[in-house]
């Protein structure tokens, strides 16, 4: 019932966009809207060759977002899973209970900070940089592995931040909310001289957590009664960015400690328990053209990150990780032709400290560094045929020094039948190097064993798109996707050594369709819709593939009520969901609204936001490695948030 209340609100609004006779000032831009990511130059949504989405700073605002995983559970086709301690995001069906979305590509101003221990990203307050400071995020769906190598084989997203010219000098923000959160951000803009300017911005939070009860009895049968918090964390960030001339230095860092809520005995109440994260990066890029027709992109970085977490069992376990990555890359960017485009580069990564250790108080379990290096090349060759008709074909050889060498093709052809239609042919493969964890680790406390003769994951994946401008105000979309998973690693107990080792003998094969509506009328009335169709498989044998989602329903609306006061709302309907135990998650509804209300005394804006808005009480499920077992993980109830932003 839920479902058709929520198809059917999409349909009316929509429909009323359609018809409308409201003149559209930037309805184009959904169709024109220029990105980098897909192909590594600025290029128009219906040039690249992948389908994209890209969500702007205004959409941030308006919706309320606090996090990268609020922003993605709204995007078609994504959905994101909570442990209460970490998120994850599946696209298009595919998401492992075990995985640490290492298969999702995540970049900072193209620069990525997915980790090179388990190879994972992070999206929640893990991930502490300020929402504020961002200008849009850039999602390409598919395989990307031909520019970027690993870890690109769903999806890319990239995180632009604001620049210099595009932002006001400062902007601070206050916010306060349930479970007693308290957060500041700040960023500030300035020229210091001619062609020399910087962008700085910052993130602190602090959360109390969740409050209980708890009850027992002592020795003399009296009833005692205490206040017990959990569910806390403490997080910050810094970003600062310093432009000269052809010169940019990118530079992050974000910390974060967190209570470990839930484990597979179920809620952890005033345990010692935690994890800490740590990452920072520093690139240094020199970007400029050598002539008329030939452009050059040099840029040098590190990366740092540090992961620990302590629990109670009897004694204190731990396990902890560091990283340290260094490299380079060369890039150039060649017009041979008017019509005739090369991209070509490669790339250096030395992983000079990949180390990771666990134990307890009294023994150490496991202890090693596992260094490693890969040197990557890359084409990509852009052919404009006609006015109408482009194509596309990549080419990358990666070489990796403890597995060996990978090779990924892509082509793309893009054809405009019409003035108002733009369609797209995609063909692409990628792959996902087996991480540190899983080659090497032993962790014999949970039962866990690395498989050093593993081989790299592979995905091939087909997909024909057409955008279709329907109206001066609508703009439609359809997209239909097969793609097929080789040498997928995952777990399997061992019945003669007993344990739980990683292998590569999985296959996933997928299909899926996704339709999407965008309305933009005027006076900032924005509606979206989407609705995806996924079945993923993990044999022949048509037995469906755990954690995999057939239906998604999504509706997201933007609705001006005064002069500069807007509300909007978020809303999903997420269909059942198969175990990793031949059992189904439960459907459910979710919404999320925000009031926010613009230009308080010229300089103030002031938000209200209610999450999970009708309470509902629903779940994810997640693997523990701790017991071996799968549990379900209560989600967070209704709860609200209030913003209070300055700019001058």
């Amino acid at each position: 019932m839920k479902l058709r209340i929520c198809l059917l609100i999409s349909l009316v609004v929509i429909c009323n966009a359609a018809y409308s006779q409201i003149e559209i000032d930037d309805l184009d831009s959904l169709l024109n809207v220029k990105l980098t990511t897909a192909s590594k130059y600025w290029q128009s949504t219906s040039e690249v060759p992948a389908t994209t989405t890209i969500v702007t700073a205004k959409e941030i605002q308006a919706y309320g977002f606090s996090s990268l995983a609020e922003m993605l559970r709204t995007v078609s086709g994504f959905y994101v899973s909570d442990e209460r301690n970490y998120s994850y995001t599946g696209v298009q069906s595919f998401s492992r209970p075990t995985d640490y979305m290492n298969r999702v590509l995540l970049l900072v101003n193209g620069h990525s900070i997915n980790d090179n221990i388990y190879g994972g990203a992070f999206i929640n307050g893990d991930l502490a940089l300020n929402m504020n400071s961002i200008e849009r995020v850039e999602i390409v769906r598919g395989p990307g592995s031909v520019l970027y190598g690993t870890s690109a084989m769903l999806a890319i997203v990239n995180v632009i931040t604001k620049k210099f010219n595009l932002v006001e000098q400062f902007n601070a923000t206050l916010e306060a909310g349930s479970y007693n959160k308290y957060q500041a951000k700040f960023y500030l803009s300035e020229e210091l001289f001619n062609g020399f300017n910087f962008f700085l911005s910052g993130n602190i939070a602090n959360i109390k957590g969740e409050s209980t009860f708890i009850e027992w009895q002592d020795n003399d049968s009296v009833l005692h009664s205490e206040s017990h918090s959990f569910n806390w964390e403490k997080n910050n960030s810094l970003f600062l960015s310093l432009n000269y001339n052809y010169f940019t230095l990118n530079s992050f860092y974000s910390k974060r400690k967190k209570d470990i809520p839930m484990t597979a005995r179920g809620p952890q109440i005033n345990s010692n328990g935690y994890t800490g994260d740590e990452i920072n990066f520093t690139e240094i890029k020199f970007d400029k053209d050598l002539s008329s027709d030939l452009k050059i992109l040099l840029r040098g970085y590190y990366d740092y990150n540090y992961y620990k977490r302590e629990w109670e069992d009897n004694l204190f376990h731990f396990d902890e990780s560091e990283g340290f990555t260094y490299g380079f890359e060369t890039q150039f960017l060649w017009d041979i032709f008017e019509n005739h485009r090369l991209t070509f580069g490669g790339e250096y990564k030395n992983n000079s400290k990949v180390y990771y250790h666990n134990g307890d108080m009294t023994t150490t379990f496991f202890s090693g560094n596992f260094p490693y290096n890969v040197f990557g090349f890359y084409l990509q060759d852009e052919y404009q045929a006609y006015k109408n008709l482009s194509l596309s074909v990549g080419f990358r050889a990666d070489k990796y020094s403890n597995i060996g060498a990978i090779y990924t093709p892509r082509l793309a052809i893009m054809y405009n039948p019409f003035e108002q239609s733009t369609l797209k042919l995609l063909y692409g493969e990628a792959y996902r190097a087996p991480n540190t964890y899983e080659l090497y680790i032993v962790d014999p406390k949970n039962n866990y064993s690395g498989n050093p003769n593993l081989k790299s994951e592979k995905i091939k994946t087909i997909e024909l798109t057409l955008d279709e401008r329907l109206s001066k105000s609508l703009i439609g979309s359809i997209s239909l996707y097969n793609y097929n998973f080789s040498h997928l690693i995952e777990t399997r107990f061992d019945s003669v050594s007993l344990v739980n080792q990683f292998s590569d003998y999985n296959k996933v094969y997928a299909n899926g369709v996704e339709v999407e509506f965008n309305a933009k009328l005027k006076e900032d009335l924005d509606v979206r819709t989407s609705y995806s169709f996924q079945y993923a498989k993990q044999d022949e044998a048509d037995n469906r593939k755990s954690s995999s989602i057939c239906h998604l329903v999504k509706f997201a609306l933007v609705l001006p009520v005064f002069e500069s006061v807007y509300v909007s709302t978020d809303m999903l309907y997420e269909f059942e969901k198969f175990t990793m135990v031949d059992t189904r998650t439960r459907s459910f509804y979710l919404a999320n609204a925000n009031l926010l209300i613009k230009d308080v005394f010229n300089h103030f804006d002031v938000s209200f936001k209610i999450n999970n808005l009708t309470d509902k009480n629903y779940y994810n499920n997640f693997f523990f490695k701790e017991m071996n077992d799968l549990r379900e993980v209560n989600q967070i109830g209704r709860n609200f948030i209030i913003k209070v932003e300055y700019n001058f």
